[in-house]
């Protein structure tokens, strides 16, 4: 009987753990705006305040709209914002952080898978942030070793088939897969009779983003996306520029563009992954979920 009850204790203890494991991740995705990264001292110290009632503070636990964290003076916090990384807690300027208020918004109920991507992206704190090093153009081209041990390569997320994009195509964000190429890539988008629309030289990264002006595109446009390395590796990408309704919709509308993206790129077909991921790249500077399913794709999960 008494091994019989710790076995029951063990049970009990262990299943706990795992639903407190999984309801860390539990936040609305279009709600999250930051993530415990660690927490160094006593768990039991620091507080969590969430719509005026306290809940249970772990290191992967995401952060909402409103959240406060107070750390206290025993225990040390870091915390992974939109734009920032910082440590609150003890010898720290501050024991306390606020987030930004904002609307809650709950999830549609079609979002089942991409709350199961979500859920493996979002368990990966220790992201390299790819999207961050990208941020002002191409880092420097000097010095390079341009002898490369692979060919460019596409990422899972950007398959290397023809493309549909809408009209009002805002930004172009393609990347490779990292490490592949010769570090020097040069980045086009042409018209289909061949002339250089946009063209960028991209060293020491693995994603470009092109910014289209207003009016650019009309429907019935064919463009040519190319990649292409000093040593001649390419990849390539045909699209077709059609109108917004023509791509595909939600069983519900989705307003917010970034989100929209992040539909598109998990639930549909592998035409329709660059107007995903462009999509998405808008909401990076407010969204702390736009900035992981980005980093996710430059770091080539499999989403």
């Amino acid at each position: 009987m008494y091994i019989y009850w710790i076995n029951v204790f063990i049970f009990v203890i262990f299943l706990s753990s795992r639903v407190l494991a999984s309801e860390i991740y539990e936040c609305p995705i279009q709600s999250i705006v930051g993530q415990i990264s660690q927490i160094d001292g006593p768990v039991n110290d620091v507080h969590l305040i969430r719509a005026g009632k306290q809940i249970n503070a772990y290191a992967g636990q995401c952060l909402m709209y409103g959240d406060r964290i107070d750390a206290g003076s025993s225990a040390i916090v870091d915390v992974a914002s939109i734009d920032s990384n910082l440590r609150i807690g003890r010898h720290q300027r501050s024991t306390t952080w606020t987030a930004p208020e904002g609307k809650q918004e709950p999830e549609p109920g079609y979002f089942g898978r991409i709350r199961k991507v979500w859920n493996e992206l979002f368990k990966k704190s220790s992201y390299v942030s790819y999207y961050g090093a990208a941020r002002g153009g191409s880092l420097s081209c000097a010095d390079l070793d341009l002898s490369a041990d692979q060919p460019l390569a596409p990422v899972n997320s950007l398959p290397n088939t023809a493309q549909k994009i809408s009209v009002d195509t805002s930004k172009i964000v393609v990347p490779w897969k990292p490490g592949s190429g010769s570090g020097d890539v040069t980045v086009t988008l042409s018209r289909d009779a061949g002339k250089p629309f946009i063209k960028q030289r991209i060293c020491r990264k693995s994603q470009c983003t092109m910014d289209i002006p207003e009016g650019a595109f009309k429907v019935g446009d064919f463009l040519i996306l190319e990649v292409k390395d000093q040593n001649g590796s390419k990849l390539e990408w045909k699209i077709s520029v059609v109108t917004p309704k023509e791509l595909p919709q939600p069983p519900v509308p989705i307003t917010t563009t970034w989100v929209l993206g992040v539909w598109r790129l998990i639930d549909m077909g592998p035409e329709y992954k660059l107007d995903a991921i462009s999509r998405i790249s808008t909401g990076v500077d407010n969204s702390f979920a736009a900035k992981i399913f980005l980093e996710g794709v430059f770091a080539d999960e499999k989403l």
